[in-house]
């Protein structure tokens, strides 16, 4: 008998959306019911109520990044109004706790009312430091931020124009101003000293974090560069995927050309062993999907790829000479176009390792499940944006951020550990 996958759909409460005209806002609820899935090595702890930020409302918040350094859980943020804004999560005061109370009515009263107010305080909460495109900040949407791998006092942040800026997060000023090399759309540190940027005329480039000069670039795709991702072992290998359906692996040590390692291709590979990695150039290859790419990561191991492509996932064995594609499922239909959508992989092994996106641009959800599909799969769906989700980040806490167009940031959470699944019974799902 076929056994089909178990969804379970978490909505949190929202808040009013009144309350988000104002400056950057942390709001919490009060303490609801909460469901654990198992998650092998590590877990997902969804509140049904979640700790909501609203930095840039109501413009919309697309990019974000965190990090936990010297007991404070820092995050910041990038918006389409070019506003950069860096947050203390710790500062923000607990929950309230919930009392004895005689009847179920007078507790949702009270709960209510406890709500209320931590709304009402919070409009009067504002970010530790905000950049607006007064300031001498961006003057364009921006489209990545993020911290400085090994020291939180540095971030850097690029806009849609192209233009790159690296700061000082204690002055919270700008100290350097990398070379434009194209239309940036996503960018991520390579290492302590480079970052990396994708562009939409389909060039890869590294920049150096001492001086901002570009000291690499590889042409990686036709059209728009949506994603790429460095190796976890091998700082020099990245991967790249756009527009163009192709996906490719590059050294980066080989500078200006458009010769890659090995490139994934749809077409059936019929090979009986693993092969070593031909490290001869190429110049053409097939196509790994038949639409845009939206996403690519190694998994942990770096052993294996998840794709992403117009609401479909891929994983690919990337140990043979030709990359060797496993399975592909379709997890949703495309409504979206070809624009880069935010994923993050979790697990050591494939066997264990979970793929969490949204799947497609538009997608107001953020949806998790295995890389390799299993006969009883649990799909967890995370719905509490009001509008499509753009960014996220999972912290070294286990605390995951989503950011979204409806310009709030959601944070739930996310624990390391093994849980159990536990059902709602039937007088509390007014609360999911």
């Amino acid at each position: 008998m076929k056994r089909h996958p178990q969804h379970y759909d978490i909505q949190p409460v929202p808040v009013p959306y009144s309350t988000l005209h104002q400056n950057p806002l942390f709001i919490t609820g009060p303490p609801r019911k909460s469901l654990t899935l198992p998650f092998f090595e590590t877990q997902f702890h969804l509140l049904s109520s979640p700790v909501i930020i609203a930095p840039h409302a109501p413009s919309p918040c697309s990019c974000v990044d965190t990090r936990d350094y010297a007991n404070h859980q820092w995050l910041l943020s990038g918006g389409k109004d070019c506003a950069v804004a860096l947050y203390d999560l710790k500062a923000a005061p607990p929950p309230p706790k919930s009392g004895d109370h005689t009847g179920r009515f007078l507790s949702r009263t009270q709960a209510r009312e406890e709500e209320l107010a931590q709304i009402e305080a919070s409009k009067r909460r504002k970010p530790i430091s905000l950049n607006t495109r007064n300031t001498g900040g961006h003057s364009h949407s921006l489209s990545a931020i993020s911290f400085h791998p090994s020291d939180a006092g540095a971030f850097f942040s690029s806009d849609l124009s192209g233009r790159t800026l690296l700061w000082d997060t204690e002055h919270f000023i700008p100290v350097l101003e990398s070379m434009k090399r194209g239309n940036v759309l996503t960018s991520s540190w390579m290492n302590d000293n480079a970052w990396m940027s994708s562009t939409l005329q389909g060039e890869l480039v590294m920049f150096d974090a001492v001086s901002g000069t570009a000291t690499m670039s590889l042409k990686g795709c036709k059209g728009p560069l949506n994603s790429f991702d460095c190796h976890p072992q091998h700082e020099h290998c990245v991967i790249t995927g756009g527009t163009d359906g192709t996906v490719k692996l590059w050294d980066t040590r080989r500078s200006g050309t458009t010769k890659f390692i090995k490139a994934f291709s749809q077409d059936e590979v019929e090979e009986t062993v693993l092969a070593p990695v031909d490290h001869r150039a190429h110049t053409s290859a097939g196509t790994a999907h038949r639409g845009s790419v939206n996403a690519v990561k190694f998994t942990p191991c770096g052993n294996f790829v998840v794709t992403l492509s117009g609401g479909s996932c891929a994983t690919w064995d990337n140990r043979w000479a030709r990359p060797r594609r496993l399975h592909e499922i379709e997890r949703t239909k495309q409504t979206g176009s070809g624009r880069r959508v935010p994923m993050v992989l979790t697990g050591s092994t494939l066997s264990n390792v979970r793929v969490i996106t949204p799947l497609q641009n538009l997608s107001k959800e953020i949806f998790s499940f295995y890389a390799r599909p299993r006969p009883t799969e649990n799909i967890v769906t995370m719905a509490g944006h009001l509008a499509p989700v753009s960014d996220f980040d999972i912290s070294a806490s286990n605390q995951m951020v989503s950011a979204g167009e409806d310009g709030m940031i959601l944070a739930w959470g996310y624990r390391e550990g093994r849980g159990r699944k536990v059902k709602a019974r039937d007088e509390d799902k007014d609360q999911w």
